[in-house]
Order: C-alpha cells, then structure tokens, then sequence
C-alpha cells in the first residue's frame, strides 16, 4: 500500500512537471522528465526494500524457531514416555520392567534423514524381540506433533544422504555375523518417510555348501571364488549376485554413502532435561 501510494504521489509530479514544459513554461529543462523518472524509479526500490527489511523474517530465523519448538516438543515428549509409556506419536507401548528399566532404553536428536532438520530417534530395547522397535519421529512445526517416518528392529546403521540400513532381528539364511542380513532404506522428502530399496542377505559357502533344500553353492556365478554370494531382493524378485556385481550394485544405489554416528542418550530423566 505504501508503495502504491508513493508511486502515485511521483507520477502526479511527473505530470505537473510536463504539463508545464507543454505550455512553453520555462521551468524544467529537456532532460527533467528523465530525471524525475529515473528519481521515482530509485525511490520505488528503496520502499521496496525498507517493506522488506522491516516486515521479512528470515528463513534462518525461522529455522532457529522451529528447532527450538522440536527440542521442546522432544523434551515432553519424551517426559510422556518415562511417565505414561506412551509413544512420541501417540501410540502406547507395553512396558514390562522384567525386560529392564526403562533407562536402557535411548534416544538421539539428530538430522538422521538428511533433510537439514532433526528428528527424534527412540530405541526401544527393554521388551522381547519381537516388541522391539527403533522409531525415527519428524517434527511438524506447523502443527506441533510427531509422525514416524520409519519403524524397525534397533540395529540401525544411519548412512549419508538419508540412507540407512535396517539390520533383521533373525539370521535364518545362510550367512556370516559379518555379512548379517538388512533392509535398505532411502528418505523420500516428497512423503516424509523412508522408501524400501532391497532387502540384502548373503549366501557363505564355508558354512553352507548346500542351501537348506539341498541345491549347491552356485559357483557359476562366484566365478572369482569369493566364497560368498549375496542375494538382493527387489520388486518382489531376488537376484544372485557374485561379490564384485554386488558392490557395484551397492555403489550405484548408495553412491558409497559414508556410516554416520548418531549421539544416542540413555533414556533418564537427566538427560532428557539436558536437550538443548
């Protein structure tokens, strides 16, 4: 509104200035109009940017309010799973001390998916295996609450750019404690959660020769003699993969992401107070 009325005001004076040169009036030169356009332009810009200086607030101002609100939400939230076993989400959680104290248990504030913002991780160990779960929680500023963006066993591995790997609670196939068997996830922005890339197990021919149905060790494809083949399901297929195709696999879809650490905290009462 300012900015309208301070272009009307210039323009009413431009036009008085002209009228007068019409008239054969001496008063401005050839070059005033010029001058007085050239003046209305540089006022219009500096309203503009004094209405932007004074009324805008930076995206870094807004970013520092929202992580600040999230560490609060945290905190009560996290007061609420201590005092009432009630997850960040809302939901409820069985807790039987008979498992251990609720302070095995931890939690992390920290960018695991890469968008720039933190999430709130909670591991959830104190329950049979089965009840065991490691939640990754965003924040929504505008609304105020939490929402799972993945749900898994507590064995993962957070990588760069979003990725992950989800360890299985059980190794029934055929592979080494080295080669343990995961799930590959991918944060994707556009949902707010994480996509499933594959699942990812492997085959040891030092501890399996044979598969449990009897079929050998497929040396056709360990044409190196590896001793190892990895099995990659995807799209509801599985491959057989040697070691040298697989890590090329593994390269195109992780791009060799680097392993992250995430600063878990003991889930006490302490610690949650100390959240900053």
């Amino acid at each position: 509104m300012k900015k309208t009325t301070l272009m009307i005001t210039l323009l009413a004076a431009l036009t008085v200035m002209t009228g007068l040169t019409g008239c054969g009036k001496k008063n401005p030169s050839s070059d005033s109009s010029a001058e007085v356009s050239a003046s209305i332009s540089e006022s219009v810009s500096e309203s503009e940017s004094s209405s932007e200086s004074s009324s805008g607030i930076s995206s870094e101002e807004t970013s520092e309010e929202d992580s600040a609100a999230m560490k609060e939400a945290a905190r009560a939230a996290l007061e609420q799973v201590l005092s009432d076993h009630i997850l960040p989400d809302g939901s409820d959680f069985s807790y039987d001390e008979s498992f251990g104290a609720l302070s095995d248990n931890r939690f992390a504030i920290f960018d695991a998916d890469g968008d720039g913002k933190d999430e709130l991780i909670l591991s959830i160990t104190t329950a049979p295996s089965v009840g065991m779960v490691e939640m990754i929680y965003g924040y929504d500023a505008e609304n105020g609450t939490f929402s799972a963006e993945l749900t898994e066993f507590p064995a993962i591995t957070y990588l760069e750019n979003g990725l992950l790997k989800a360890g299985w609670s059980h190794n029934q196939g055929l592979a080494n404690s080295d080669t343990w068997p995961y799930t590959l996830y991918r944060y994707n922005a556009e949902k707010g959660s994480y996509d499933l890339v594959a699942g990812v197990d492997s085959w040891d021919k030092s501890l399996y020769p044979e598969d449990f149905d009897g079929n050998p060790f497929p040396d056709d494809i360990d044409e190196k003699g590896d001793g190892i083949v990895y099995l990659v399901e995807k799209d509801g297929s599985t491959d057989t993969l040697s070691k040298e195709d697989f890590d090329a696999w593994y390269k195109e879809e992780t791009g060799n992401a680097e392993e992250v650490s995430v600063p878990y905290e003991a889930l006490t009462e302490e610690n949650i107070s100390a959240i900053q």
